[in-house]
C-alpha cells in the first residue's frame, strides 16, 4: 500500500549544511519535518498520538529538559502539564527553529512563558546547568540517519 502524497507546507534549502527542509501537512496529524527527504519522527500510530502517549506515561514534573526540540511538541505538551514549572529545549539547527516558526503547531513554543527555546547543541549547553537541575528528561532524537 502506497503512502498519501503529502503536501509541502513550505521548504528551503541551506548552502552551509547541504541539506534541505521541508514542513509537509499529514493527514489528521500534527505537521512533520523533513530533512533531505528523512521524516524527522515517524510514528507507527502518528506524531499526535505518540507524543500525547509519551508525556501521560512519563509524567514530567518540575524543570524539564528537552534534548531535541525539532519542531517542539514535545516540549508544547509538556510545558501544558500543571506539574511542570519550566521546559528547557535544545535545537542545534536554526533551520529547524525557522521552520518551527512557519508551523502553525508550533506556536505555543515560542508563545509559552514555561518553555525556554534554545539554539544551541544540548551536549555543549548542559555544561552551564546545575547537576540535579532537571525532574525529567526527554531525549527523542531524529531519524538516526540524520541525528
Amino acid at each position: 500500500m502506497e503512502k498519501p502524497e503529502r503536501k509541502t507546507i513550505y521548504s528551503t534549502f541551506d548552502k552551509k549544511t547541504n541539506l534541505f527542509y521541508k514542513l509537509v501537512a499529514c493527514e489528521n496529524d500534527w505537521n512533520a519535518l523533513e530533512i533531505s527527504g528523512i521524516q524527522m519522527h515517524s510514528y507507527k500510530h502518528g506524531i499526535r498520538k505518540t507524543i500525547r502517549k509519551m508525556v501521560s506515561i512519563l509524567k514530567p514534573k518540575g524543570v524539564v529538559l528537552d534534548c531535541c526540540c525539532g519542531l517542539g511538541y514535545l516540549a508544547i505538551l509538556t510545558a501544558k502539564r500543571k506539574s511542570v514549572v519550566k521546559v528547557y529545549s535544545f535545537e542545534k539547527d536554526p533551520n529547524v527553529i525557522f521552520l518551527a516558526k512557519k508551523n502553525p503547531f508550533s506556536k505555543e513554543l515560542f508563545e509559552n512563558k514555561k518553555i525556554i527555546l534554545k539554539n544551541e547543541d544540548v551536549f555543549e549547553a548542559i555544561k552551564k546547568f546545575k547537576d540535579g537541575m532537571f525532574d525529567c528528561i526527554f531525549h527523542d532524537p531524529p531519524s538516526i540517519k540524520i541525528a
